[in-house]
């Protein structure tokens, strides 16, 4: 069995996987603390599996993989033929790709008989307006905020005069870009 980005091993988790087999391997798809932080607990209760990882770093200070509870972890690599998966998973490794703050790196996986493309953060859909589960009052916060736009110029370009016209549009598109960014 092959579990992929494993969430918090919970008895209700372990009862649900116990009926599958025995797991073999497990793969943590991204570099992302939210996504590593199970796999340490997941793998001590799976303690014959094989860890895989994409190049692990995390943010603010570059923790060694070990302080998440990750051991013994071999490494995720573009088209790699040698994974005991390989003959029906594909698998590619997005970057490591600069974003600013620090590299993002993710694998993503195309399951061939069930043509199932497997991905963690590398495909978001965010909707041209916000969920009603969305505070207007951050919406609007985020529309009138001058920061945004000053921000994208850097803070060394020619200081922008002219804002556009607030609107929930505006405000949402610039907290969710805001969010999926930052966290």
């Amino acid at each position: 069995l092959w579990v992929y980005n494993p969430i918090a091993p919970t008895e209700e988790c372990l009862q649900l996987l116990a009926p599958l087999g025995s797991i073999k391997h497990i793969v943590l798809g991204t570099f992302a603390y939210e996504h590593k932080i199970f796999v340490g607990p997941f793998s001590r209760k799976f303690p014959k599996a094989q860890i895989w990882c994409v190049k692990q770093w995390s943010f603010p200070i570059n923790l060694p993989q070990e302080f998440f509870g990750i051991f013994n972890a071999k490494e995720l690599k573009n088209d790699d033929s040698q994974t005991p998966w390989a003959k029906e998973i594909d698998q590619k490794v997005v970057g490591p790709v600069n974003l600013g703050i620090a590299p993002y790196s993710e694998a993503v996986f195309f399951h061939r008989a069930t043509k199932t493309l497997l991905v963690t953060d590398a495909v978001v859909k965010i909707p041209r307006t916000p969920p009603e589960v969305v505070d207007p009052k951050a919406i609007k916060e985020g529309a009138e905020d001058r920061f945004y736009s000053t921000f994208r110029t850097g803070f060394t370009e020619k200081p922008i005069t002219e804002f556009p016209k607030p609107t929930t549009e505006l405000g949402w598109a610039r907290v969710a870009l805001l969010a999926s960014y930052f966290g």
